[in-house]
């Protein structure tokens, strides 16, 4: 059981390839980031941080979206 906790545990973590993917697009969602743990941060913490500012983001409609040239550039990580 606990082998099988571990590897549904390893499945929700994004691999380095999957991450440069998700970074080479012009915008994604907040779940997204959160999906793919770039950032140390909860759910809440994160829509915080978007509300001040602190990372990138604009609306159309109701969904947000966070330009990813802007938080390659916080998180020093080369474009993909």
């Amino acid at each position: 059981m606990t082998s099988e906790t571990g590897s549904a545990k390893q499945a929700d973590v994004l691999t380095d390839d999957e991450i440069k993917r998700l970074l080479s697009r012009p915008g994604i969602s907040p779940d997204e980031l959160l999906a793919s743990k770039l950032i140390p941060i909860s759910r809440n913490g994160l829509y915080e941080a978007l509300s001040r500012g602190d990372i990138d983001s604009f609306r159309i409609g109701k969904k947000i979206i966070i330009p990813t040239a802007p938080l390659r550039r916080k998180l020093g990580i080369d474009a993909a």
